[in-house]
């Protein structure tokens, strides 16, 4: 039975007073993430409009602003949301489940059918009249939510190694702050002293036409996952990612941007990444696993923020030569000790990272063949 979304759902407009209204929740296009990934919260701002508008737990919300970025959320908490957001609920939920609408409308077909009937070049917006017109199959409940439930069972599991992996982070940490409160530093040595800081650039113009594994800025502030992407898409030259290396932004380190890469995805693919990256490389992965420590502990976040130049967030910068020159707060000669209780904790983030991208790509071939 084929029904247009209108006949079976409503786009939730409801507001309140911003000034009643919690911020912690905020959802606008900034923070909702590309290619179904979700929500990043806090948002970077929160309006400044009179009223704003809410959502409620179990609403869809999708992004109306270039609708080919595929950025949709299932809400499991209610909040507020700019007005770029589209907010969908179902009139009957037992004739129309949430979970099978969110399955729908996280397909390709109807992020393309958006795309193909939205207005304007430079920022498209989807058609809200168009939109509710998109046909979708309205089986029975019972078969709607056991489509949906084997996606969701993907969903959940994706989510369950994010939160290991921030767990994870947490105890190297805890780890970490521990061993230099119990092995203090003897020498002034700095990162530059002890690891490897040196990177090579990767010339796009040489490359022409390669496919590279891309640790870029976006796509690090979209997924946390680099990209492969051909080089004629790519404009400047990159640098070379190093076995065993560690990847941190230079650029407004307010906003912390670490990546450790996998040492098989770096040795199996041709991997770049931008110069906006400081790299900081190591010999093996217990020391990999101590430079993620350092550069990831409160103390160098503090660090690059009190260095950085340049007079608005997005212009901010860290020099090369003083990041690197960060002294080592711990015994140098102790460091192999270190390296042995954080090198499996920081595997097993990099074993759930590449996880995350298998069931990812498993998830989109299912809702293609689905829906």
């Amino acid at each position: 039975m084929k029904v247009s979304l209108k006949d079976v759902t409503i786009l939730v407009n409801e507001k309140i007073d911003s000034k009643l209204a919690d911020e912690k929740y905020y959802v606008t296009t900034e923070n909702m993430l590309p290619n179904r990934g979700g929500v990043s919260f806090p948002a970077q701002s929160f309006t400044t409009a009179k009223r704003v508008n809410i959502y409620n737990k179990s609403d869809i919300l999708v992004s109306n602003i270039r609708p080919y970025f595929k950025k949709i959320w299932f809400a499991n908490h209610g909040g507020t949301r700019s007005g770029d957001i589209l907010t969908f609920r179902s009139k009957d939920k037992s004739r129309l489940s949430q979970e099978y609408l969110y399955m729908i409308l996280q397909s390709d077909a109807f992020f393309d059918y958006v795309t193909k009937t939205s207005k304007g070049t430079k920022m498209p917006r989807g058609d809200k009249k168009a939109i509710m017109n998109f046909k979708i199959d309205l089986p029975p409940i019972d078969e709607q939510l056991k489509k949906a439930e084997s996606v969701l069972t993907i969903e959940r599991k994706i989510k369950l190694n994010r939160q290991i992996n921030a767990n994870l982070v947490d105890l190297i940490d805890i780890i970490y702050n521990n061993f230099c409160s119990n092995f203090s530093s003897e020498t002034h040595q700095t990162i530059s002293d002890v690891f490897n800081v040196k990177s090579t650039t990767y010339s796009i113009k040489e490359n022409k036409d390669k496919k590279v594994l891309h640790f870029s800025i976006p796509n690090f502030d979209n997924s946390k996952q680099a990209q492969y992407e051909n080089t004629s898409n790519i404009k400047s030259n990159k640098i070379i990612v190093n076995p065993f290396s560690v990847l941190i932004s230079k650029l407004n380190p307010k906003f912390q941007r670490i990546w450790a890469p996998n040492i098989k995805s770096v040795k199996n693919n041709i991997s770049v990444a931008s110069p906006e990256f400081l790299q900081i490389s190591g010999s093996n992965l217990e020391e990999q696993s101590i430079i993620f420590a350092i550069v990831n502990s409160k103390k160098y976040y503090e660090f690059l923020i009190s260095n950085a130049t340049g007079s608005t967030n997005s212009r901010q910068r860290v020099k090369p030569v003083t990041a690197t020159s960060y002294v080592i707060p711990f015994n140098i000669k102790k460091m192999d000790q270190l390296g042995i209780a954080l090198q499996p904790l920081l595997q097993q983030i990099q074993e759930n990272e590449v996880e995350n991208i298998s069931l990812q790509n498993i998830k989109i071939n299912l809702l293609e063949y689905l829906f």
